[in-house]
């Protein structure tokens, strides 16, 4: 993915607790947690090829299809890439097991499903949070940080996109936090066409989210 290493320099993070009244959001290594913005990595990870680069993070795409405004997990497949701070080193494209729709945990959320695969279906992610087979996922308001950035996505065709597209948010196993981590839409939308989802439930078809941070493995 073209200028991945700029987005690792920028990583934002939507977070939320008990009790919390808005949306807290925070960037840098102190706050960011698993929205990796390139600062603070640990040891451990997978050696990328001959480069010697650790991989220490992963990414999460997905083409989803909505029927009757759910999520059909028969219908979509998860794009689940193992990255180094600047390039992707491999990807697993599966299929949802299953998609459990739930309240969603924030107003910027219109859609929120827990979203589970067969771990035993990865052959490029061979340890970390993709091994725990399952993440929460939503889409809701296009965030600001991710509006400024969606030029650096390849599915990107238009300037006109950034009126038409969706957030992706996400919550990994253990973590209670909601984080920002992309955008989402349908293709037309990619290209600038149509307006964004404002309330659920989302309109019926093939929806596309597109990882603009990774999180830490």
């Amino acid at each position: 993915m073209p200028g991945w290493r700029g987005l690792l320099l920028l990583g934002n993070v939507l977070a939320w607790g008990g009790g919390c009244s808005g949306v807290d959001r925070s960037a840098g290594e102190a706050d960011t947690g698993a929205a990796n913005d390139g600062a603070g990595a640990g040891d451990g990870g997978s050696l990328a090829g001959d480069t010697g680069a650790v991989a220490r993070w992963w990414s999460l795409d997905a083409d989803l299809q909505i029927v009757d405004g759910e999520l059909d997990a028969s219908g979509s497949t998860l794009t689940l890439s193992l990255r180094t701070e600047d390039q992707q080193v491999c990807a697993d494209v599966v299929p949802p097991t299953s998609a459990t729709a739930s309240p969603a945990p924030h107003p910027a959320v219109y859609a929120w499903w827990a979203v589970t695969w067969d771990p035993a279906a990865l052959h490029c992610l061979d340890e970390g949070v993709p091994l725990e087979g399952r993440v929460e996922l939503g889409i809701g308001a296009l965030d600001p940080e991710i509006r400024v950035l969606l030029g650096r996505l390849d599915d990107v065709r238009s300037d006109d996109a950034v009126e038409a597209l969706n957030g992706a948010y996400a919550s990994l196993p253990a973590d209670d936090r909601l984080l920002v981590f992309g955008a989402a839409g349908p293709p037309a939308a990619f290209e600038g066409e149509g307006s964004p989802a404002t309330t659920a439930p989302l309109a019926d078809g093939s929806w596309w989210v597109r990882a603009v941070y990774t999180f830490d493995l």
